[in-house]
């Protein structure tokens, strides 16, 4: 069987579930979907390094588990990983400058409302 043929074969069979690992690891869909396209492409470059001591399956899984542990070690996925988380944060907590022009503005409004009502009635609500 040619390298193409066997990298098919094992994406086809161990694709989901090399996902599922990188998912595990990261916790994020897209990465963990870039993560496992890099194991299968590094596979298929370590492929004639395979010496059979054990089941391809495992080799590939070790792969993965090795892949997955540098990745989330690496400098950049913890800097983007926090910065993600940050600035979640922030967008959370601050409003909008398009909310605080639409609030300023439904405040006016209702502000005028308010002194177009007779003065007993202002009075109570002010």
């Amino acid at each position: 069987m040619q390298s193409h043929e066997v990298i098919t074969d094992l994406m086809d069979r161990h694709g989901t579930s090399i996902l599922q690992l990188a998912y595990s690891f990261v916790r994020n869909k897209q990465t963990a979907e870039d993560l496992t396209q890099e194991i299968f492409i590094k596979c298929y470059e370590k492929l004639d390094t395979f010496e059979g001591n054990s089941s391809m399956h495992t080799w590939l899984y070790r792969i993965a588990i090795n892949h997955c542990k540098d990745h989330v070690k690496s400098w950049n996925y913890r800097k983007v990983h926090v910065s993600q988380h940050i600035s979640k944060w922030f967008t959370s907590h601050q409003e909008s400058p398009e909310s605080k022009m639409i609030h300023k503005s439904e405040s006016e409004q209702l502000f005028n409302e308010i002194l177009t009502l007779p003065p007993k009635y202002r009075e109570i609500i002010f």
